[in-house]
């Protein structure tokens, strides 16, 4: 979860020279715990160059 504040700052600071490296899902809880509805949330995917074009969660699928 990251909240739109914060990736605006994580914006500022890669337009700056910064390096961001990062996991698999950032920001895809955004303000208020919503999920977004592009995947990476908050223009992230512009930022990285990659978007998320499919996802299916079945909360019948069994866990470890």
């Amino acid at each position: 979860m990251l909240k739109r504040v914060s990736v605006e700052r994580l914006k500022r600071y890669v337009s700056n020279g910064g390096t961001l490296i990062c996991e698999g899902l950032p920001a895809y809880f955004g303000d208020h715990g919503h999920v977004g509805t592009v995947q990476p949330n908050f223009g992230l995917d512009e930022l990285f160059g990659a978007r998320e074009q499919y996802v299916e969660f079945d909360p019948t699928s069994p866990t470890s």
